[in-house]
Formats: C-alpha cells, structure tokens, sequence
C-alpha cells in the first residue's frame, strides 16, 4: 500500500508552529513516519470553538494527504506533496486525541469518514472507495490510540461548571502495552462517572414524586459518551495490534494480504503486516454501513488516482 510506506524528508529545516498553536511544531524530519498518504475530499463542519464552520469552508476540496506523526498535512497537489514542501501548513489537523470513524449518517456521498479531533472540531472526508475508507479510519485511529499522552485535569473555576480536561499535544511515553493498559483503566473510571452522572440524574427526577431534574450536566454526559466511544475504540484496536505483534514474534505466517470486505484478517501499517482476527468487530462496524465493491488487492495503486 502506497500510503503505508514510511518515509524520511531531507534538507534545509527550520521548525514553525502548526496553525496558531505555538506548541505545535511540524515533526523532525529525520525521525518523522509517514503511516498513509493519499487523495481525499474535505467538508469542514464544525470549528474548534464549536460552531458551524462558515458556508464558504464547508464546501469539499480536494487534496492529496500526508498522516506523518500525529498531524494530518493536507497539500493542495501531490507534486508539492512529492517536494517535502511544507511551506503552507494552513490545512493540516492534529490528530492527537482524534476519533475518526465512518459518516454512516451522511448520504450525499460514499465512503465518507468523519473526523472529530482534540479541540472538538469536526470534519467529513471521502475516500475512493471502502478499502481506503477502512485504511483510513484504522490508521488514524491506530496512532492516536497509540502516541496520545494521557489526558490532564481540566481547570477549576470558581463556578464549578463541568471543565472538559486537558489533551497534551507531545506524544506518550507510555509503551504500547501500557498505553493499552492505560486506556482499558480510563475506559472504565468514564464508565463509572457516566453511571453516576446518570444515578443522579434518576434520583431528581422521581417519577413517584414528579420532582423535576434540578441540575443535569448535559454537557458532561455527553462528553463521557463520546469518551467512552472513542477509549473504547482505542483500547480494542491496540489489543489487536499487540496480539499481532505477538503472532509475528511467534513466526506464524500471516494471511495474503488481501482486505475482504466480509472476512479479511490483515492490514498493512506502517510497514509490516499485522493480522487480525476473523470477528474483528471493529472493522464490521466501519464497513457494514459502506457500499459494496469488488475486493482489490491492498498494494494496488489506489492512493495515487484522485476521486472522481
């Protein structure tokens, strides 16, 4: 697979900050990793402060994009791409903390994925096809779960409104496996905030008595449900990621690397292959919403053909 290929950039580089975020700087390119790169359409929904992005940006734009580390550059042409030229960085996103899944609700196109990153803001991307749709969803969410540092306590303000945490930029330091650690352990305190927020909600609001809801932070809980989708996410696909790794360490030979829309075991990231179990839940859950196409072989060259 094209966008799968690990590349190294060289030359003359000076480090700039990514967007307005003077935290943020584009990756070294002598240690900076290329996991995906290819054509893609983008529809900007929401903006960062939380509102709906204007008319004028939400209309689809073609560009050709690079996933290196946790940043999503997105070129307006691949001979720019081709280059290593990052001199306009206006379009790239975080992907720290991002949760990328299938646009299952929007009709108007096929093979759309929708991406919600760590400030909250929203965008929809269309893919060539349902092999690239599950590459692209899988990818991303493969490195956020893998290199997001764990989230810090939200501010305190004197009001006590509900403050959503904090979601450091810089990679973890975490191994793979306590990174997996990590979030089954967060999984579950969510779970438990979210029974509790919802245990006293039901104890205002008492049928018996009809005494309405005095508070209810619907700001919190839907908060903890995203959360605990996206954790949920994470921590199953690094689960599947480490017991790949341990197949490989144990030499069993992988499956060919063919993507099945019913049935495939394996994909191709960051160079190796990693092999998955049959009843991989999460791939169902990407594709059951998504046309079907012919199986194609995964190292065909569909990144390099832009979307009709």
């Amino acid at each position: 697979m094209n966008g799968a290929a690990s590349n190294q950039m060289s030359g003359n580089y000076t480090l700039r900050p990514l967007s307005s975020n003077p935290f943020l700087q584009l990756p070294d390119p002598h240690t900076a990793k290329e996991y995906k790169f290819g054509w893609l359409l983008r529809k900007c929904c929401i903006d960062s402060d939380g509102k709906k992005s204007a008319f004028l940006k939400r209309s689809w734009k073609m560009f050709y994009a690079s996933l290196r580390d946790m940043v999503l550059y997105l070129h307006k042409d691949d001979k720019v791409f081709k280059q290593n030229n990052f001199d306009n960085i206006t379009n790239a996103i975080r992907i720290h903390h991002a949760y990328a899944s299938v646009a299952s609700d929007y009709r108007k196109k096929q093979f759309v994925f929708r991406l919600k990153t760590a400030d909250w803001a929203e965008f929809l991307f269309q893919t060539a096809n349902s092999n690239e749709l599950y590459e692209w969803v899988s990818t991303i969410n493969l490195i956020a779960a893998m290199f997001s540092s764990p989230p810090l306590p939200g501010a305190i303000g004197s009001n006590k409104a509900f403050q959503r945490p904090l979601l450091p930029v810089s990679k973890t330091r975490y191994s793979m496996q306590e990174q997996y650690e990590y979030h089954k352990k967060h999984l579950k305190q969510l779970k438990g905030d979210l029974s509790r927020l919802e245990s006293a909600a039901g104890a205002f609001n008492n049928p018996q008595t009809h005494t309405p809801i005095v508070h209810f932070d619907k700001e919190k809980y839907n908060y903890l449900q995203f959360e605990i989708q996206r954790f949920s996410v994470y921590a199953s696909i690094l689960e599947e990621n480490i017991q790949a790794e341990q197949n490989i360490q144990n030499q069993q030979s992988p499956k060919p690397v063919v993507i099945n829309e019913l049935n495939s075991s394996n994909i191709y990231i960051n160079g190796g292959i990693h092999n998955f179990p049959e009843s991989n839940s999460i791939k169902q859950t990407i594709l059951q919403n998504c046309s079907a196409v012919s199986p194609s072989n995964i190292h065909s060259n569909t990144n390099s053909k832009k979307i009709n």
